[in-house]
């Protein structure tokens, strides 16, 4: 009699609490339980994509490249090209392209490295223009150190040999091997281009789901072949403009800053940055006046908002214009978990996950939400 009665009550709801509240709160924690495991699950993604970032990045460089080169794969289809002898023309065009930047970038640096005397001799001239901002750092310096309670000897700089010729081996050692990981699988995407999109899309199960995938990914290889042709096209007018900048203002080698601008002008926001502060420390070497120095990097940073905020969009268009929130936020997180090759893969990564949500989420359902 006991139990039945114990078993009666807690069949009940708690006195004072409505059916409804009771509902309602265990709803809530079901939606918990469901966002916990998700959170759980893209915590654990973010982990191995960092443990891995030697493998999975240069992979991920490897397909994005292949994608962009579906145009050419297209003809080389269509005049019965060898997919193979197409895989290694490819290769070879990326390998002469890394050269010729090599090669330009060997032939400025012994160019000033003969004239490295000439700019220590600048420097020197101009050396009077810090003194004051100097000898402010170190009286700062001294404060701090009389509040704290620390020493004021100067610190005696050592260089270990040994340390850094053990962190560029071990630098240089994985990018070899990135580098292998990624000509290899060049190599195969571009081979296997055509399987690798059948595989995908008979990975899904029904017609329509098969459609959507073969949809998403038509869309992806049209959007980031358009994007990087336009982008290319834009960063070469870049290049012609800050060399011709430099020339005008009298920088030293104006060719080599045209060339920097074009590829860092891949990189939103950064690149055009890294490129005005490299202007600002070569004009502060090589001319003979502040303003003079001052004069080609203002110049640039006019061109490049008038270029990222006009010109660019513009000739992209608005199915390809990004949020400058969501390309920050996606720099950030990529440079972050991938380094320098994340900076330069997170446009693209953006462009396919744009790409994948305008098809997953239409335009169409997004205007039956309510609000």
């Amino acid at each position: 009699m006991d139990a039945r009665v114990d078993g009666e009550m807690s069949n009940r709801e708690p006195e004072g609490l409505p059916a409804e509240t009771a509902v309602t709160e265990q709803e809530w924690w079901r939606q918990a339980s469901r966002v916990s495991l998700v959170g759980i699950f893209i915590l654990l993604l973010v982990a191995f994509l960092y443990v891995a970032r030697t493998l999975l990045a240069p992979i991920a460089a490897a397909a994005i490249i292949s994608i962009m080169f579906s145009p050419l794969a297209a003809y080389a289809t269509r005049y019965r090209i060898p997919a193979s002898l197409f895989a290694l023309t490819c290769i070879g065009l990326v390998l002469l392209a890394i050269n010729v930047a090599l090669m330009m970038l060997g032939g400025v640096l012994a160019d000033w490295t003969a004239k490295a005397p000439e700019f220590a001799a600048a420097l020197a001239a101009k050396a009077h223009l810090l003194e004051r901002p100097l000898a402010v750092w170190h009286e700062l310096q001294l404060w701090l150190a009389k509040v704290l309670g620390t020493s004021t000897e100067p610190t005696k700089f050592e260089l270990p040999v040994k340390d850094v010729i053990g962190r560029i081996v071990l630098f240089l050692t994985p990018a070899l091997g990135e580098l292998v990981i990624f000509f290899g699988s060049l190599f195969f995407f571009l081979l296997s281009r055509n399987s690798q999109r059948q595989y995908l899309v008979l990975m899904f199960e029904g017609k329509a789901a098969r459609l959507r995938a073969l949809r998403i990914l038509n869309e992806i290889e049209s959007s980031l072949t358009r994007y990087v042709a336009v982008v290319s096209v834009v960063n070469i007018g870049v290049g012609l403009v800050t060399t011709a900048i430099a020339f005008a203002v009298g920088l030293p080698s104006p060719v080599l800053w045209g060339v920097v601008a074009f590829l860092l002008n891949y990189i939103p926001y950064v690149g055009p940055a890294i490129v005005a502060a490299i202007l600002l420390v070569v004009g502060i070497v090589a001319l003979p006046t502040l303003p003079g120095a001052l004069l080609a990097p203002a110049l640039f940073v006019g061109f490049a908002t008038v270029e990222g905020h006009f010109i660019t969009p513009s000739l992209i268009g608005r199915q390809l214009t990004l949020s400058p929130l969501a390309l920050f936020l996606s720099l950030a997180f990529w440079t972050w978990l991938w380094g320098p090759l994340g900076t330069f893969l997170a446009t693209p990564i953006l462009i396919a996950a744009a790409a994948i949500q305008n098809h997953i989420a239409p335009e169409e359902e997004k205007n039956k939400l309510p609000g």
